[in-house]
């Protein structure tokens, strides 16, 4: 995945997101806070997004926030 962060993804890159949020989700609660995402998740989604930009992208899609 190496386009930004609005860029949509295809169906084989997002189950293989959903199996590292799986992995990530150590304790099984289904939830990850926004230090696990950046950490677990962000390698993923793509090698030319920022570490803020990643921070972005959490708060766009977590309900909670």
């Amino acid at each position: 995945m190496t386009g930004g962060v609005d860029e949509e993804i295809n169906v084989d890159q997002l189950k293989l997101l959903k199996k590292i949020f799986d992995d990530a989700d150590e304790d099984g609660s289904g939830e990850l806070d926004i230090d696990e995402f950046c950490e677990k998740l962000g390698p993923h989604l793509g090698g030319n997004l920022t570490l803020e930009q990643i921070r972005q992208l959490f708060m766009k899609i977590d309900a909670d926030a």
